[in-house]
């Protein structure tokens, strides 16, 4: 990869970074190569790719009732909810999972799917969608993404996600961290530190569940060398790659991104501790419910 050399002037760049580091205790680290945010020509994967379909099991709905060691669940709330342990929620897909009607609303805004919109996935067309891009739907620039992902397609997966990420989805980010990761399971020359990285800039832009999707993906027996080496490079590159975002929206004469924090950030330290034995489980949707 090529080494991009950027000033630093905007000053959103250094707050975002700033944000990031307060409480941490970062030491000078070597520059390594940011990736770049391009935009691609999205076209349908090959029939011979698809048929690989990926399950999405939907999420069940009612209530259970609530002991002293439980988040309760608010009686009028507007979306399905159910009661799931800590053991259970902490094997879910972080994308699916929020605790309160609020952390839905969050992940909706941030791109995160809906469960409807997997559900439709497998039986809408590339077609669709792509004609839902170009009349502007941001959403289903991701699930022609996850589309191509479905089907086997995963450089073109990972390509399309980079355009949502773009224009500012935190889940796009996040796929984009899993699908580079993948590539490196096929392709022992390459290292996991486009992972590492993509996965602290959607920390960056709060999620707080990114360190623990880290520790649930990268191998337990991961060479600590290796890891060390990843985590040093990506973080060096991390004041880099918010520049760029930052330059990106200036020159789309956009507003330059914010961070927003994931809700529930307490109640998922005590699930992860398992502190909290239960908790009620919602799916992203926009506010006001489905």
């Amino acid at each position: 990869m090529k080494i991009f050399r950027v000033l630093i002037p905007a000053g959103a760049a250094l707050g975002l970074l700033l944000w990031f580091w307060q409480g941490s205790n970062h030491s000078s680290l070597p520059a390594v190569a940011p990736a770049s945010l391009e935009s691609l020509q999205v076209k349908p994967a090959p029939a011979a790719n698809r048929g690989q379909s990926a399950a999405n099991p939907p999420l069940a709905t009612g209530v259970a009732s609530a002991v002293r060691t439980t988040a309760t669940v608010p009686a009028s709330s507007p979306l399905p909810v159910q009661i799931f342990s800590a053991e259970e929620i902490k094997a879910m897909d972080p994308s699916l999972v929020a605790l309160s009607p609020e952390e839905a609303s969050w992940l909706y805004k941030h791109g995160y799917p809906t469960q409807a919109e997997l559900d439709a996935l497998a039986t809408t067309s590339y077609a669709e969608l792509e004609q839902r891009t170009r009349s502007g739907d941001q959403r289903a620039i991701t699930l022609l993404g996850l589309k191509h992902e479905m089907d086997g397609n995963l450089e073109r997966a990972e390509g399309i996600q980079a355009i949502a990420a773009q224009k500012g989805s935190l889940f796009a980010r996040e796929k984009m961290a899993e699908l580079s990761l993948r590539a490196t399971e096929s392709n022992p020359t390459e290292d996991p530190t486009l992972f590492y990285l993509y996965m602290q800039i959607a920390k960056v832009f709060g999620d707080h569940r990114a360190d623990a999707i880290i520790s649930n993906t990268l191998p337990r027996n991961m060479n600590s060398a290796l890891r060390e080496q990843m985590e040093r490079s990506a973080l060096a590159s991390l004041p880099i790659q918010l520049q760029l975002i930052a330059e990106d929206a200036r020159l789309r004469g956009v507003p330059q991104p914010a961070p927003e924090r994931r809700p529930n950030a307490e109640l998922w330290n005590q699930i992860d501790e398992s502190t909290l034995t239960q908790a009620p489980v919602y799916s992203p949707a926009p506010p006001g419910g489905p």
